[in-house]
Order: structure tokens, then sequence, then C-alpha cells
């Protein structure tokens, strides 16, 4: 599979049409860096148009390093469709947070392949949660400055792949404890070929 366009990747996807392991060796011929993310799986953009990017995240069965348990709930600077490709994911949206008293939230900015989250003086309340189970062949929006967080569903990993649009915001906020630290970093470094093939087995 030769990815060229992400028109056409999308009729695939809709079609359901893709092969993930054909489509991540693929990647991996065409030397595509896959690296650690702060979020618990390993990221690879893959395709980009203009405002658009092709986003591919692998989720191993042994789960990852994250930079910390009480800051996976973020929002997003781009909107996004993601297709599941194997396995499944639960998404949690908190449509109804509002300023208040129960959580604190963080800036992140970047510096090289290191980002870096900054608690701020905001305060969140986040609201009921709406959760969805997300299996092999469905997919999932999230819009920007939306409140979510994305798990891993089940024990046997999963791979999605996203198509995300910039919409201009400034810049990602995340939410964490009160009592969390007032700055955390995380060094997004790559992941080798043994590594990522590693993660892989018995997903694809």
């Amino acid at each position: 599979m030769k990815l060229k366009k992400i028109s056409d990747l999308k009729r695939s996807l809709e079609a359901g049409t893709i092969d993930v392991r054909e489509l991540i060796e693929d990647c991996i011929l065409a030397g595509t860096e896959f690296r650690i993310h702060p979020l618990g799986f390993v990221a690879s953009t893959i395709l980009v148009e203009k405002q658009f990017k092709v986003r591919l995240h692998i989720w191993p069965p042994i789960g990852l390093h994250e930079q910390s348990a009480d800051c996976t709930i973020h929002d997003h600077v781009f909107e996004f469709t993601s297709w599941v490709l194997a396995g499944a994911v639960e998404n949690i949206d908190y449509p109804d947070f509002k300023v208040g008293s129960g959580r604190s939230a963080y800036s992140t900015t970047y510096s090289g392949v290191k980002s870096v989250l900054t608690r701020t003086s905001m305060t969140l309340e986040l609201g009921k949660a709406v959760r969805k189970t997300i299996s092999q062949g469905e997919s999932y929006e999230v819009k920007a400055g939306c409140l979510h967080e994305t798990r891993l569903a089940g024990e046997s990993g999963a791979v999605t792949l996203l198509i995300t649009r910039d919409t201009g915001k400034a810049s990602p906020m995340v939410v964490g404890s009160v009592n969390g630290e007032y700055q955390y970093e995380f060094e997004r470094r790559i992941v080798g070929l043994d590594e990522l093939r590693g993660y892989l087995n018995g997903i694809c």
C-alpha cells in the first residue's frame, strides 16, 4: 500500500480495505519515525497535506510509560476522525467542563522532542463523562478544544489511524490533579525497529 493522498486513504478507511500490517510495514520501509507519546502509545505522522495530517497510533497490550497517570485528559489544536484498525479503544468525552475547583489546567509547550506541561492558575470541574468503546472497523470524532481521553480497551492492544485538521488554536490544554507537580517534562524518544515489532505482537 503506497500512501500518496489523504483523500485516497480516507476512501480506503471508509471502505474497510486497509491492511494494517501492510500499512505499518510500508511506513517502516519509508523510514517513518515512530516515537513514544506521553499518553502511553507509539505515534507517527505518516502524511501531511496543508492543514491535514495522518497520524498512526500503536497501543501495545503491555502499556507504555506515561508522563503522569493524572494527566491523560486533554484537548487538541486540531479536530480529527480516528479509525480503529485493530483491537479496540475507549474514548471518554467531558462535554460539560467548566471553571471550578476540581482539577488543574496545564498548558503544553514543546522544546525539540520534549513536551512540557506547566500548571496554570485555572481550575476546572469536568462534569459528566460520556464513554464510548470503538472496535475494529469503527471510527469516532473529536472537535478541537473538546476535553477527552482515549484508553486502550481490552488486553490485546490496538492500532488507530487519525486524520486531523489544524484549526489554529494556540496550544493544547491538559487537565491534571490539583495536587500534581508544577511541571512535567516528557521526551518523545524514537522507537527502534525491534521494539516496534515487539509492540505489534498480538495486535496484527
